[in-house]
């Protein structure tokens, strides 16, 4: 319960508020870059599969 207490009230400093913020951040923007780098193949080859109307992209061109 101790523990819980100190780090609640630690979370009401405005500086460790802005140190929590940005963390967050930092850790969202890693997240991110990880996931594109996981995804680099399949993302690369979305403009051909665009161009050539392939799969969901066929609904596209329906008219």
């Amino acid at each position: 319960v101790y523990l819980v207490v100190l780090v609640v009230s630690l979370l009401y400093q405005p500086r460790v508020q802005i140190g929590v913020y940005l963390a967050a951040g930092g850790a969202a923007l890693f997240g991110v870059g990880l996931l594109l780098s996981l995804y680099r193949d399949h993302l690369a080859k979305l403009p051909d599969r665009i161009a050539k109307r392939e799969g969901v992209f066929r609904i596209i061109n329906w008219r």
